[in-house]
């Protein structure tokens, strides 16, 4: 007998979920933007930067490369899980960059 990961996770965490690209930004720039709104349902969320810059990540609107977590350039990356780092994966979040048109890529786990 066979079972689907999606049931394996439902019934080791009580949830079901589902993982979507978030399509609200592809590219953060020199003036602070909100990448990703706040949801009670994000489980989790993988932040790549794609880019050659630097790139600034905070829970907090007023992020700058002194007040932020660092993603470094050429796919670095943040991974922010419920268990692990509670509330802060639910809250909105900021980015900012040292340069213009730094692309990245953000995948979210949300419950359904």
């Amino acid at each position: 007998m066979s079972i689907q990961l999606s049931d394996l996770l439902q019934n080791l965490y009580g949830v079901k979920s589902t993982f979507s690209v978030n399509k609200r930004v592809d590219t953060v720039g020199v003036t602070v933007v909100s990448i990703m709104s706040a949801n009670p349902n994000r489980l989790s969320f993988l932040f790549v930067n794609n880019s050659v810059n630097n790139i600034y990540i905070s829970p907090i609107n007023d992020v700058a490369s002194t007040k932020g977590i660092y993603v470094s350039p050429g796919g670095g990356s943040v991974i922010f899980q419920w268990d692990r780092d509670f509330e802060l994966v639910s809250s909105e979040w900021f980015a900012i960059s040292t340069a213009a048109a730094s692309n990245v890529f953000i995948l979210e786990n949300i419950s359904v």
